[in-house]
């Protein structure tokens, strides 16, 4: 690792950390690190040090973003240097996703783009919130019985939800941010729309149009669950708890995550796990995932999921069984099967079938032994729009 330093400094502005196959693990400024995936830096294998080091020497630190726009989510980087025999410092407000490392002008572009939206944000609040008493209108007992009786006549054409929802929203903007309540509906529609697109909801919550919960508070209902391989317990529950069964079917899909371990629990959590079919000390690389809907919405969860590497189709038939019997034992009457047009999942399908599966010819089922008159559908869904 190499480290270059200022006259007066106590940190290094420069670090660079090389890895033994000679290509740039991490390089760091100031104290903060930076992918050299996303710097524009010249290949150190098949260029001289000294024309490399000459292109990192160009990189500057953003300045960030005015303090005055801050937020929670903001970081703060203290820099530190000897002035006339005495420490002194300064702090730098960085965006949530600040680059760090720049070429040219003394801010990042997702800073700039951050200090002008909290200063949209805010002078919005201000044109809002700026209201004279002579702009206010004072108007008689008649008039108001007007409007009161026009807006219960049109709140009749509500639905359930709709009533739930604008009663909240009344009642959350009368208290503190730290007062507000919500109900369990409301919690499970924003973290459906957080999972969407975090950025979207986000800008609900700082522009305030609506009060919703915080993404923090989302992120503990969302982990509130066992991280624990196989079926999901709360989904289970949940099932139990339908006063009637209900009509539905399971989607299985893969998706992939970030290697690694994490010791949790005291045990090491990352390696392939199928519980009592397979358990590898290879570190998994993908997620397989059953999840399990009905179809008026009584129900939409995960109901399971295996650390993986490549799923076989015996595995596939293996779990999705599993899935099958905690379905229709816990009122979920599964009606079919859905899954994208992998050659795994293809595989799949015609064991499942028992037969040779093709996408584009006939009907294809599968038994339920558990309702004997009522065969599963396989259904595949190459766009994932039954997925959603």
């Amino acid at each position: 690792m190499a480290e270059m330093f200022a006259v007066n400094g106590i940190e290094p502005i420069i670090s660079i950390c090389v890895s033994p196959d000679v290509s740039i693990r991490w390089i760091s400024l100031n104290g903060w690190r930076v992918d050299p995936a996303q710097l524009s830096l010249p290949d150190i294998k098949f260029s001289t040090l000294n024309h490399f080091l000459g292109e990192v020497m160009k990189l500057k630190l953003c300045e960030g973003i005015d303090p005055s726009c801050s937020t929670r989510n903001c970081r703060i980087q203290h820099l530190q240097q000897w002035s006339d025999d005495c420490l002194s410092s300064r702090s730098i407000t960085r965006s949530p996703g600040c680059k760090i490392a720049i070429l040219t002008e003394s801010q990042c572009q997702v800073c700039s783009k951050y200090e002008k939206k909290v200063k949209f944000n805010k002078l919005y609040y201000e044109q809002r919130r700026d209201v004279k008493d002579e702009d206010l209108v004072n108007i008689d007992d008649g008039l108001h019985s007007d409007f009161m009786t026009l807006l219960e006549s049109e709140g009749n054409n509500m639905n359930e939800w709709q009533h739930l929802f604008f009663k909240e929203q009344i009642q959350n903007s009368k208290t503190s941010a730290h007062g507000r309540r919500y109900h369990p509906d409301i919690v499970r529609w924003a973290i459906e729309l957080y999972s969407r697109s975090p950025a979207a909801y986000q800008q609900l919550l700082t522009s305030d149009v609506l009060k919703l919960p915080s993404s923090r508070t989302l992120q503990k209902y969302r982990n509130i669950g066992t991280n624990s391989p196989g079926i999901n317990p709360i989904a289970v529950e949940s099932m139990k708890r339908l006063q009637e069964p209900v009509e539905g079917y399971l989607t299985v899909d893969e998706m992939k995550v970030k290697e690694g371990l994490v010791y949790q629990d005291g045990q090491l959590v990352g390696f392939v796990d199928f519980g009592d079919r397979k358990v590898d000390t290879k570190i998994a690389t993908h997620i397989c995932m059953f999840y399990v809907r009905s179809m008026k919405k009584e129900i939409s969860m995960p109901l399971s999921w295996w650390p993986t590497t490549v799923t076989t189709a015996l595995q596939l038939m293996s779990t999705y069984w599993e899935a099958v019997g905690r379905c229709e034992t816990n009122n979920v009457h599964v009606n079919a099967i859905v899954a994208d047009g992998a050659p795994t999942n293809k595989r799949f399908f015609s064991i499942l079938h028992g037969g040779s599966y093709t996408i584009r010819e006939g009907v294809f089922t599968a038994p339920n032994p558990y309702r004997p008159t009522h065969p599963i559908f396989i259904c595949t869904d190459p766009s994932h729009l039954l997925k959603v």
